[in-house]
């Protein structure tokens, strides 16, 4: 096959269109000229070999002008946004092709991308390019777009945009961040999701995680402990993150590291030890190990090496004593004698003020294993010296060694400054310091509804005192009595009696069963006995103990009772004027009337159950029964039935049979019937029904299908081997193994049957084996019974009417209970609650003597305390009897409501109140924060961006200052809670006027006002010459140091000493005018006669010397 379309060729083109390769073996493709050809015969290609060869014999399109040169066609034209390309030939004339194609980030919007020069001219027109757009993208869920510059949503984007993405708190972005428009008008990556931040449960290998969760959200911890021998790595709890588990949590071995052991040495040397490792020290000579334990072995623990191995010097060095001194050459030649070996000796005395532990003044020591020994040691001696305002006793000592206790009394009216008045000898003395201090004293005071139980008018400090509380009051503890002490700022605590409650005569449920008195504002749950109910018709009510000492609301317990009833057509029995839980009414018709409905019902905490039947004249009957997937009706049906006949169903054996087995045709209707279904559950051994042994290997569980083999006990009924499966949790069939002694009784309502007809016994006990039997008031079939273990297999069910049940009741609040036929003595039907539901009572009740035991109730679940609202303040609990303690927990019961108030600057966005409602709290409402008014003025300020009446909460303000003023503050405003933040304000920083200088003008035109960074120029009249620079600058509303003019013209010249100036003076001499000095006769002129005024003094004047 060819898989190329036909070749293009420059004079000629297919005559059909070919774009759809494969092409077969044997294809052929006719070829025409183009414009300005003509041919003479047939041209064709055909594919052969998976190529295209030129079909013989062959010809060629010719140019049917006859002059040889081509047709020019000019220039084709340029593209805008795009070039050309000329692809076939060499210059633009007949046959000429040129292909066009776009820059990068434009697309050619025309079909055809060449042009063609043919006889007419260039082929079409010139292509067009534009630029190349991507579709709007959508924001993930959970996540924002973010651009820059201005966006509208659900715009095309051009080539080269990006689109940046960013997820909400607690989602992390999966895929690219940034997505980027490509320049074939796609984005270049799928727009990224927002995954909410979960972390799994870690593995941590030699780890392992402390209550671990399914999943863990972002900055939730988790905690793990280490195998023993390792220990975390980093820490023992790590957060969940962004990016996973912070830090990683792994467990790292134990290691201990080889030590440092200086004058000694170890073994076995490695490089690192585990835990358990133990290593054995070596001390070089004179050196011992550091732990005298008889051992010198160092083991690696989780704590590093137990003992720290190390060697230190033997024993016995020179002792420094402390206070304390050796015999005299020892303390001299110290260096001679020491070290000393074992069995040497040395003595020591102690300085003044100190002692030896004996006591004695020489005490000799003797270098032994241990060092020295006695120990060297000097202890301090304290003297028991007068105290004042107290005393140490008589019969003490009168010298105490360091480290021993005395106890010291003070005075009546004084009491010793720490406890007990215990002080200890130290190096520093007694500590502490022995000191009496005078005693402040307490009153006996009167207070509500207590007394104290001693008729003293005062108290020492620090003195207890029993105080007791009149009847009917208690302590805040609860008590009749407490004990106060009293201190320095009074009686602690306070004595106070209160009112309290006494337990009430019912079960309390949340509170221990010894507790007899309640305090104030305590809520307590109760139990109501069987047969009652609160008012609101329910076992357990609260109540809460009032200020008063009055329970409120006072907890009442009602007798359940059920209203009267009325039977048309028919009576029932007994007849009360009341009826009470657990009371049984049994129905029967007139004659000619039919009931349909229960023959009794019976009176709960709900009312009636059964509804009461009704007594018809005429019932119908009813055709076939309802067929059941993989089950039948026992023994067959017909295809009518009565009024009151029932039928049981079977399965077939490999399933097993839920719901009743037994449905009843009531006026034409047939009860429900049981399902089959297959549960696979396992059976247990059945060498555990009685009398049953196994002839293969016993196990604890067989599973479902399993076979075995099993026979009777010997003496327990038939020797035969039988083969049962267990099918669905039960064995089929079931093996039973009647007991060779007589156990069974024989129910009163059964006749036995021999050779098919029922005969009288007078015997009732004593029943063994197999019998055959017929119910007195059923049907009148037979059926066969086994004794085994004192019981009948299957079991007799012949009960009398007197002891049937009512149908079970079906609770408020409760799973459906799978109605069956008959409920006899014995009977028992388990109860579970809905969701969100809890029960009260057993779950399970029994049909005895024709009556149902009272049943539990299902009662809507508490609620744990509400989450806060986090713009709201505490909420407000409306019921308080609805808040009880429990196990030191705190719930709220099925109705409590809790009202929200919002904080200042914040609304509540839905409802203001939640329900507690099937154990949850309705929807809380969320906080809404609220907008602000208009931005507050600042003067000689300006704000940037347009004036709103409301501004969104997290909206910013910028204030500029006008010219001469400078902002102080943050320039930025934020609307947070309704309000503003707080504004800066602008301080003037302009200059006023310029300064006036002595002397001087200002160079330029004065102003009133000056701005910040100005500057003034100054000039100083003739005469005067500027100091300092020639310009003030403002700055911070001040000006800066101001220059002076200093007057630089003179005074007249100084008379001088023999001599004097010639001429007259002047009062004031210019700047560089002279005088001249001349000295008297007989005084001759040491330096120049001319002085000069320079810079407002004259140069150095002269001297005459006579």
């Amino acid at each position: 096959a060819c898989k190329e379309p036909p070749p293009r060729r420059v004079k000629e083109v297919p005559t059909e269109r070919w774009d759809k390769p494969p092409y077969p073996h044997g294809t052929q493709v006719t070829y025409r000229c183009r414009p300005g050809y003509i041919k003479l015969g047939r041209i064709a290609f055909e594919c052969a070999d998976g190529a295209w060869k030129k079909v013989l014999p062959g010809t060629e399109c010719r140019s049917k002008y006859l002059c040889k040169i081509h047709k020019p066609c000019g220039h084709p034209g340029d593209i805008e946004f795009g070039s050309f390309e000329l692809t076939s030939g060499s210059e633009f004339v007949f046959g000429a092709r040129v292909e066009y194609r776009c820059n990068d980030g434009y697309l050619m919007l025309s079909q055809r991308n060449y042009r063609e020069c043919q006889a007419d001219g260039w082929s079409n027109d010139i292509p067009h390019c534009e630029v190349a757009k991507c579709l709007p993208v959508p924001a993930p869920e959970n996540g924002k777009i973010i651009m820059t510059g201005a966006f509208e949503l659900g715009r095309e984007y051009s080539f080269g945009q990006v689109v940046n993405f960013e997820c909400n708190a607690k989602y992390r972005l999966v895929g690219s961040k940034e997505i980027i428009c490509s320049s074939n008008g796609k984005w270049n990556s799928a727009v990224p999701q927002c995954q909410e931040i979960i972390c799994d449960v870690p593995e941590i290998q030699h780890g392992r995680v402390r209550s671990p969760k399914r999943s863990y959200k972002e900055s939730e911890q988790l905690q793990f402990a280490c195998d023993e021998g390792y220990r975390y790595g980093e820490r023992a709890d790590v957060q969940c993150t962004e990016s996973g588990w912070n830090p990683t949590p792994y467990c790292i071995e134990i290691v201990c590291f080889p030590p440092k052991i200086t004058n000694g040495n170890f073994r076995p040397q490695e490089d690192n030890y585990i835990v358990g490792d133990i290593i054995t020290i070596q001390c070089n000579p004179g050196y011992n190990f550091k732990v005298l334990t008889g051992k010198s072995t160092a083991e690696c623990t989780k704590d590093g090496w137990v003992p720290d191995p190390g060697c230190i010097q033997k024993p016995c060095d020179y002792p420094v004593i402390e206070n304390g001194k050796l015999s005299g050459n020892l303390e001299y030649y110290k260096n001679y004698y020491f070290p000393m070996r074992f069995g040497q000796h040395a003595d020591y005395h102690c300085n003044n003020g100190y002692s030896t532990p004996s006591g004695e003044y020489w005490v000799r020591m003797v270098c032994s294993e241990r060092g020295w020994s006695p120990e060297p040691k000097c202890l301090k001696k304290c003297l028991v010296r007068q105290l004042e305002n107290g005393y140490f006793p008589h019969s003490q000592k009168n010298v105490y060694m360091e480290g021993e206790r005395v106890k010291y009394v003070c005075s009546d009216d004084y009491y010793a400054e720490h406890e007990d008045g215990e002080v200890t000898c130290t190096k520093e003395d007694w500590s502490p310091p022995p000191r009496c201090i005078r005693k402040k004293k307490c009153q006996n005071i009167y207070f509500d509804n207590g007394y104290f139980t001693l008729g003293k008018k005062t108290f020492r400090l620090q003195e207890k005192v029993t105080y007791a509380c009149r009847t009917g009051f208690v302590t805040p503890e609860g008590k009749e009595t407490a004990v106060i002490q009293c201190q320095e700022s009074g009686w602690t605590p306070p004595p106070r009696c209160i009112k309290s409650c006494k337990a009430p005569h019912w079960d309390i449920l949340n509170y221990h069963a010894n507790k007899t008195t309640f305090m104030p504002e305590d809520t307590i749950q109760y139990a109501c006995l069987e047969g009652y109910q609160t008012v609101n018709n329910m076992p357990t009510g609260t109540s809460r103990c009032g200020v008063n000492g009055e329970w409120d609301p006072t907890p009442q317990c009602l007798a359940i009772e059920c209203e009267m009833l009325t039977f048309p057509n028919g009576d029932f029995s007994p007849k009360e004027g009341k009826y009470r839980n657990g009371d049984v009414v049994k129905f029967t018709c007139a004659n000619t009337y039919v009931r349909v409905g229960p023959a009794s019902t019976q009176c709960y905490y709900f009312g009636w159950f059964p509804s009461p039947p009704v007594c018809k004249g005429d019932v119908s009957g009813c055709g076939p029964p309802p067929e059941i997937t993989n089950g039948s009706i026992a023994g067959g049906s017909v295809e009518q039935y009565r009024h009151g006949d029932r039928l049981q169903y079977e399965c077939n054996v490999q399933l097993k049979l839920v719901g009743s087995k037994e449905i009843e045709c009531v006026d034409g209707q047939w009860s429900s019937p049981p399902s089959c279904i297959e549960d696979k559950m396992p059976c247990a051994s059945p060498s555990s029904i009685p009398n049953v042994v196994l002839r293969q290997e016993d196990q604890t569980q067989f599973s479902h299908g399993d076979e075995v083999i099993c026979g009777c006990k010997q003496g327990f009924g038939n020797s035969k081997e039988i083969k049962i499966k267990c099918l669905n949790g039960e064995w089929k069939p079931l093996p039973l193994c009647a007991d060779p002694s007589s156990q069974c009784v024989l129910p009163e309502d059964v006749e036995i049957v021999h050779n098919g007809r029922p005969t009288r016994t007078k015997k009732v006990t004593g029943f063994h084996g197999v019998i055959q039997y017929m119910c007195k008031s059923a049907d009148r079939s037979i059926k066969q019974a086994t004794c085994v273990s004192g019981k009948w297999s299957p079991e007799i069910e012949c009960t009398a009417e007197k002891s049937t049940c009512p149908p079970p009741p079906q609770l408020p609040g409760a799973q459906q209970v799978t109605v069956g036929r008959n409920y006899k003595h014995g009977s028992k039907i388990a109860f579970s609650c809905l969701k969100s539901f809890q029960l009260i009572g057993a779950n399970e009740i029994m049909c005895v003597e024709g009556k149902w035991q009272t049943p539990p109730h299902c009662v809507e679940r508490p609620c744990l305390p509400p989450q806060p609202v986090e713009c709201a303040d505490v909420p407000r609990l409306e019921n308080q009897n609805l808040k009880i303690k429990k196990g030191g927990e705190i719930f709220y019961l099925a109705g409590a409501k809790f009202k929200y108030v919002s904080r200042s600057g914040y609304m509540l966005n839905g409802p203001s109140e939640i329900t507690c409602s099937m154990g949850n709290w309705t929807s809380a409402p969320t906080c809404l924060e609220m907008p602000c008014g208009s931005v507050p003025k600042v003067a000689n300020a300006q704000t940037e961006g347009r004036n709103k009446k409301i501004y969104e909460p997290g909206e910013t303000i910028r204030y500029q200052c006008d010219a001469g003023f400078l902002i102080v503050g943050p320039p930025e405003i934020i609307c947070r809670e309704g309000n503003w933040t707080a504004p800066p304000f602008c301080e003037d920083v302009s200059c006023g006027p310029a300064p006036e200088i002595p002397n001087a003008f200002i160079t330029s035109t004065p102003q009133e006002r000056y701005l910040p960074g100005a500057r003034v120029q100054y000039e100083c009249e003739s005469n005067f010459q500027m100091m300092g620079g020639n310009y003030v600058t403002c700055t911070n509303g001040e000006w800066s140091q101001a220059p002076n003019c200093r007057d630089v013209t003179c005074e007249p010249p100084p008379e001088i000493a023999g001599g004097k100036v010639q001429g007259v003076k002047k009062s004031r001499y210019l700047p560089g005018q002279s005088a001249r000095y001349q000295c008297w006769q007989g005084f001759e002129m040491t330096g120049a006669s001319t002085v000069a005024c320079q810079n407002g003094t004259w140069t150095e004047l002269p001297k005459c010397k006579g």
